[in-house]
C-alpha cells in the first residue's frame, strides 16, 4: 500500500523541522514505525541505529 504524498510530507517535516523521533511521528500519525522508516529511507536518509548484535559475533572471524 502506498503512502499518500501529504503523509510523506508530514513525516519529513516532523523529522527535519520538529526533530521528532520515529516513534513519536508514528504515534502522531497513527501509523506503523516501519512506514516512517521507509519514507525516511526513500528520502535518502541513512538508517538510524546499529544492527543488533548476535551471540555468535564474538566467534566470527573479522578481517582485521
Amino acid at each position: 500500500m502506498a503512502t499518500p504524498p501529504d503523509i510523506e510530507a508530514q513525516i519529513l517535516r516532523y523529522y527535519h523541522a520538529e526533530k521528532w523521533t520515529i516513534g513519536t511521528i508514528s504515534r502522531q500519525l497513527h501509523g506503523h514505525h516501519d512506514v516512517v522508516r521507509r519514507v525516511l529511507a526513500q528520502a535518502g536518509l541513512p538508517m538510524l541505529g546499529s544492527p543488533r548484535k548476535s551471540p555468535i559475533d564474538a566467534y566470527l572471524r573479522s578481517d582485521n
